[in-house]
């Protein structure tokens, strides 16, 4: 299920994709003409830290277990679990650039009862650890806070 696989010297350009990642993930569901489908992934999406299951989302489009199947992979051209999961990765990998929580702490919050299967994952989709990607994202804020926040010009160098 490995989406991505970086190197940890492509600091900014894994930051960037996720931020893109997340945005494209969380405007999925907005850009489907089936109702059904915009309403079974705006679920997914709100509610993807839970153990959510096929029947719940049957119920909620009143559609077979199957037929929900069916629409979601014909309309996303991928698998419920694959959404959930990206889901989870996205938020987790929000977390990770954004709090100094715990990685463990962090695991749970994103609906996962171990953290061992959460490393896994993450390290699967991303092709690195949660530490590494943790890590890699506060060196980038490092190298690029002057740039982004210091106008040079109000100093003056000439002594």
């Amino acid at each position: 299920m490995s989406l991505y696989n970086y190197s940890s010297e492509k600091t900014a350009e894994i930051y960037v994709l996720h931020t893109l990642n997340a945005t494209c993930i969380s405007n999925v569901a907005t850009e489907f003409r089936d109702k059904r489908l915009q309403k079974a992934l705006t679920y997914i999406r709100e509610h993807c830290r839970e153990n959510i299951t096929l029947q719940t989302l049957a119920d909620l489009v009143n559609m077979s277990v199957e037929g929900i199947k069916k629409l979601i992979i014909r309309g996303c051209n991928k698998s419920f679990k694959t959404i959930q999961f990206e889901y989870r990765i996205a938020i987790a990998m929000e977390m990770l650039a954004n709090t100094d929580e715990l990685i463990s702490n962090i695991a749970y919050d994103c609906g996962y009862n171990c953290t061992t299967s959460f490393g896994k994952n993450f390290r699967e989709y991303c092709g690195m650890t949660a530490g590494e990607f943790r890590k890699m994202v506060d060196r980038y804020n490092r190298e690029h806070y002057w740039s982004r926040n210091v106008s040079w010009e109000k100093y003056d160098f000439d002594m």
